[in-house]
């Protein structure tokens, strides 16, 4: 409660969304680097997109290694709750592990690209993210060229 009240118009979650990173580490071999103890999970409930704006999901970001010895995680993962409370239990599962992938085997956080991209449309469809799009569960998929054989060639 106190991390809460200090964070203002942020919530610290770790204990809704950690799980979902921990399952999806130990399913999927390419973010099994990720050590999601060191993520720490916030809620921003205050952001809303102006008309027009482009509409962020999720980001994650790297601490500065100052605050990682003050706080004891070395990424923040947000969620924009505003922009995110229609999606299904589908939806926001794959939007952890997209937001997961971000992070490289040597610790960086990698910007989007086109195989990131790539895998969960041809995966999950371009309009993933959309209300009411109906996708696979990412949790319930061996990895991600077992949901589509094409991936790899």
């Amino acid at each position: 409660m106190a991390m809460e009240q200090a964070l203002g118009r942020y919530v610290v979650n770790n204990e809704q969304w950690r799980p979902i990173a921990e399952s999806l580490v130990e399913k999927h071999e390419i973010i099994s680097h990720v050590e999601p103890e060191d993520i720490v999970f916030i809620e921003n409930h205050w952001l809303v997109p102006k008309p027009g704006q482009h509409i962020v999901l999720a980001t994650i970001t790297k601490l500065p290694e100052r605050l990682q010895v003050l706080c004891g995680y070395s990424y923040v993962l947000e969620l924009r709750m505003n922009a995110i409370g229609y999606m299904t239990q589908k939806q926001l599962n794959l939007l952890i592990y997209h937001e997961l992938r971000h992070i490289d085997r040597d610790g960086t956080v990698r910007k989007h690209d086109i195989e990131d991209f790539r895998e969960i449309v041809n995966n999950f469809g371009l309009g993933w993210a959309n209300p009411g799009a109906e996708i696979k569960d990412i949790l319930e998929i061996n990895c991600m060229a077992e949901a589509n054989p094409e991936i790899g060639d």
